[in-house]
């Protein structure tokens, strides 16, 4: 018994369409075989994961995480709150609807091959970012068009449509655009205007969608994706701004594009922003930075290298 490696498993048995719940026997039974004595805590609440990595994490060299992007992002969230000496490296086996982070990773829709890449042990720090001086996000920060459909599509719609559920509700957006006056420093260069739509992120996709220029995310350098789409002053300036949407290029009339450090918002009103796919609150004036390198990832081969 001494010589079991133990290891935390924090469970969301409701992402995705419950598909971890048939899997737990297998996946329990192949670490075991690989020397691992799991503790499994099956997340009760919406913040339960965060608090369980928290008052648990440091008492293990392994928390493993099983649920959709949210809940990897509640489990950071809580790691991110111990020393960084005191951090367990994190396993993911994704579960959820449409796993953006996991793709990004790497990370293979196979649930036992994902369980074989965390016995397998090649690992590799990464970027984590930081909302507001304090909460952690995973892969993305964002306000405006069609961000309130990650985390207002029900669960019942996820698990029963998948991926699917966040179109269509992503399409009741389309007849309630609205922009907003803001004042954004990237990397203390300053951009005004009417935006409906800003986006810091360290993903090659969102929600199921690339970035529009095709931008590759490094995930261990310090410096985090930014996208911002201006409004157009007039309606017969729409056709071109879809044009650069769809093209993938852009003359940065419509589309700001970059990379940073730190990126600060600010708006007159409050605006509503997501973070990892969950509502992260309304907020006038917003700063995001990026950790770099801050938790150790376990990860593909040919991920870490």
């Amino acid at each position: 018994m001494a010589d079991l490696k133990r290891m935390l498993m924090i469970i969301n048995r409701h992402a995705g369409k419950n598909k971890i719940v048939g899997r737990m026997t297998e996946l329990l039974e192949h670490f075991s075989q690989q020397g691992y004595l799991p503790t499994v805590h099956m997340t009760r609440h919406p913040g339960d994961a965060t608090d369980a990595a928290r008052q648990l994490g440091s008492e293990y060299p392994l928390v493993v995480c099983s649920g959709g992007d949210g809940t990897l992002s509640e489990v950071v969230a809580g790691l991110m709150q111990l020393p960084k000496e005191k951090r367990p490296a994190v396993g993911y086996i994704p579960a959820g609807s449409t796993n953006d982070f996991a793709i990004t990773l790497g990370l293979p829709a196979d649930m036992n091959r994902c369980a074989a890449i965390i016995t397998e042990g090649h690992q590799k720090w990464l970027d984590v970012g930081t909302f507001c001086g304090g909460r952690s996000f995973v892969y993305v920060a964002a306000f405006g068009t069609f961000t309130e459909t990650s985390y207002a599509t029900p669960q019942r719609d996820k698990n029963l449509l998948g991926h699917n559920a966040y179109i269509l509700h992503g399409l009741k957006e389309l007849t309630n655009l609205r922009s907003y006056e803001m004042h954004v420093m990237i990397d203390g260069t300053l951009y005004e205007g009417d935006f409906l739509f800003g986006m810091v992120s360290n993903a090659n996709s969102v929600g199921g969608l690339h970035h529009p220029m095709g931008v590759e995310a490094v995930l261990d350098d310090g410096m985090m994706e930014v996208l911002l789409i201006r409004a157009p002053e007039a309606a017969a300036e729409w056709p071109q701004l879809f044009t650069e949407l769809l093209g993938k290029k852009s003359d940065g009339r419509y589309l700001i594009t970059g990379r940073a450090k730190q990126v600060v918002f600010d708006c007159q009103q409050s605006i509503d922003w997501v973070l990892d796919g969950e509502h992260g609150g309304a907020h006038k004036s917003v700063s995001i930075q990026a950790e770099k390198q801050a938790l150790l990832y376990v990860l593909p081969v040919e991920t870490c290298n």
